[in-house]
């Protein structure tokens, strides 16, 4: 069974809104997804899949915290893991972040590219201590304009291809 398939046994909405949760699809598959595959309305794949992103990065920001401390404690493997991921990310994007502040993870986040998103955006709040309030606002906000231009942006594919 194909995940296309098993995509049709649950309703549209759902699927895109739990599309959404993986770290592999994130807005920009789900939506693309669900205008093109399950040719659901852009506006609904854009609201079920934004949702279910932000959604996903509210819960990550509420726990993360708490599971990395709780794994860290339980494993020295997943200990060095969690130093070297968090060492890695914030030499990756300190630069950034330290020049233009929280504009700098909005900006990551709401420009949709590969590895951009969600869950990286809930990483590096929790990484560099944003707290939470305010990396939820960040993080909502870049996830509604991300969805927006996803949606626009296959949108304006469909209809060059089209026509």
């Amino acid at each position: 069974m194909s995940f296309t398939d098993l995509a049709k046994t649950l309703p549209d909405p759902l699927v895109v809104f739990l599309m959404c949760m993986l770290p592999l699809t994130e807005l920009q598959g789900a939506i693309i997804f669900g205008v093109t595959v399950l040719e659901m309305n852009p506006w609904m794949a854009f609201i079920f899949g934004t949702a279910g992103c932000i959604t996903m990065a509210m819960l990550l920001l509420i726990f993360l915290e708490d599971v990395t401390e709780f794994l860290r404690k339980r494993s020295k493997l997943l200990n060095r893991f969690f130093n070297w991921l968090f060492a890695r990310t914030q030499a990756k994007y300190s630069s950034r972040l330290s020049e233009m502040g929280h504009v700098a993870l909005f900006t990551y986040i709401a420009i949709p590219t590969p590895g951009s998103g969600g869950w990286t955006g809930a990483l590096i709040a929790y990484v560099f201590g944003i707290p939470r309030k305010k990396a939820a606002l960040i993080l909502a906000t870049g996830l509604i304009v991300t969805g927006l231009i996803v949606m626009f942006g296959t949108e304006g594919v469909l209809y060059l291809v089209e026509d």
